[in-house]
């Protein structure tokens, strides 16, 4: 349970303009970035990993295993 809430604190901490964040629970993990395209990142990992799923935006991005 300790691992959950930090995802879940986690963004707000971080400078999403400087970095980008991979943060995750279980099986789902989400992107996030203001100067990366997660959305291009989480294509390329679906195209190159079949069983993964995912989708998203530009600044933000879910992928599942």
């Amino acid at each position: 349970m300790k691992m959950k809430n930090l995802v879940g604190i986690l963004p707000k901490f971080i400078n999403l303009d400087k970095f980008l964040l991979l943060i995750g629970y279980n099986t789902s993990y989400t992107l996030m970035s203001n100067i990366y395209d997660c959305k291009e990142i989480i294509i390329n990992i679906v195209k190159n990993f079949p069983n993964i799923k995912g989708g998203g935006g530009k600044n933000k991005g879910n992928i599942k295993t």
